[in-house]
């Protein structure tokens, strides 16, 4: 009706932020201002004369309507789950390092391995990973490096490189937490944990 047009209807609809499909039917002429609606997020239009295709109009609506739903909560817990494994991340006792699967470059690093391995986070992030292993003795980085990439979990105890010199026995665990495309590179997880106190208690 000229007091409560579709346009009106649709206004009122955004104001009360119902989550609602807002399909028009339209009259004679008026189907660009329905197509304007569409644009500015209503479901769809249907003319008055062709209202035998209503029904599939109204159910590819809300079936519409709950994709976006399913791909909302999809990306809730995403977010949820990224929040908790950074905390995990950032208060580890363990050092944990995401490492690129194509060379071997440090993404991040979390603040236990600046303890355990004494390198600044500024020094160890951008640097190539192989800097923390014993080049006389495999295996060597690109060894397990590859060997995660290739979507298995690598599980060994190797010495690496305190910044000081010194090597420090530890145990490593490397998976593919991301497989690479066409466009950007996989990144492992690779987890170390010290074991001096453990080979000097046996």
């Amino acid at each position: 009706t000229p007091e409560f047009s579709a346009e009106r209807a649709f206004d009122r609809v955004q104001e009360g932020a119902f989550e609602i499909p807002f399909i028009v039917v339209h009259g004679p002429g008026s189907e660009p201002a329905s197509a304007e609606l569409v644009e500015r997020g209503a479901a769809a239009y249907v003319a008055k004369d062709h209202l035998d295709g209503l029904g599939s109009v109204v159910n590819r609506a809300l079936a519409d309507r709950e994709n976006r739903r399913a791909q909302m909560l999809t990306a809730r817990e995403l977010a949820l789950s990224e929040q908790r494994f950074r905390r995990r991340f950032e208060v580890s006792l363990d050092v944990i390092l995401m490492i690129d699967a194509a060379d071997g470059t440090v993404l991040d690093a979390n603040p236990a391995a600046t303890i355990a391995l004494g390198y600044p986070l500024a020094d160890l992030i951008g640097g190539s990973w192989s800097r923390l292993f014993n080049k006389r003795y495999p295996p060597y980085a690109n060894d397990v490096r590859s060997a995660a990439a290739g979507g298995g979990t690598v599980v060994l105890t190797h010495r690496f490189r305190h910044a000081n010199g010194r090597f420090v026995p530890m145990d490593l665990t490397a998976i593919l937490l991301e497989p690479g495309d066409e466009t950007r590179s996989g990144r492992l997880l690779v987890t170390l944990r010290d074991i001096s106190e453990r080979l000097r208690a046996d």
